[in-house]
């Protein structure tokens, strides 16, 4: 009995010993995660400047009278270099460009008025920029869209991108805006409202 009890006496000694060994390790891991996410915000001040681009809604005031015969005139100096701001994604998004025609009372559903041979409640709009240049895949060319080529005056753009992005300067979230009239038509009184949308959205 004696014997038995020195023997498993010796086993529970060496059983508690620790180990050595030329080389150990001992890893301590380190686990985080990124949710999916968008902003806006101001243009990054950098080599491509923010000077020149605008940020904000357009005001073009008056744009027929009888001085100008009741014809429809836009002052260009308003709708030039007109940014979104600073645009990002942490990674593969859709975004969407969406215009929507100058209509009367932001309506385009609007009957044409009976006089539609001169008159008209409705006007595309077109815009051309870089829009993203590289970070839409667009190749950093300009991008140029036109209401006119959807339904109804509201036209949407898709592009997928790649991989996270940002716009960084106004450069690449600007546009030029053009109000479009090829009949030369006379607006019918009242408020006119059109929309110029980005939208950035990531699953």
């Amino acid at each position: 009995m004696k014997t038995i009890l020195a023997t498993v006496s010796a086993i529970g000694l060496l059983a508690a010993a620790p180990a050595y060994a030329n080389d150990v390790s001992s890893t301590v891991n380190i686990g985080a995660t990124v949710s999916p996410a968008c902003g806006l915000g101001n243009h990054i001040n950098n080599g491509n400047t923010t000077a020149g681009y605008t940020q904000g809604d357009i005001a073009l005031g008056e744009v027929a009278s009888a001085a100008t015969d009741g014809k429809l005139v836009i002052d260009n100096s308003q709708t030039q270099n007109r940014s979104f701001g600073n645009v990002w994604c942490n990674g593969a998004a859709t975004v969407t460009i969406k215009l929507e025609a100058l209509a009367l009372n932001d309506n385009r559903s609007l009957p044409a008025p009976g006089d539609s041979s001169s008159f008209a409640n409705k006007f595309d709009i077109a815009i051309s920029g870089f829009l993203g240049g590289n970070a839409f895949g667009n190749g950093g060319g300009t991008l140029a869209l036109s209401s006119a080529d959807g339904t109804n005056g509201v036209l949407e753009h898709d592009i997928n991108t790649a991989e996270a992005f940002e716009t960084g300067s106004g450069k690449y979230s600007s546009f030029n805006l053009t109000v479009l009239n090829p009949a030369n038509k006379r607006p019918v009184v009242g408020s006119y409202t059109g929309h110029v949308t980005l939208t950035a959205s990531i699953s």
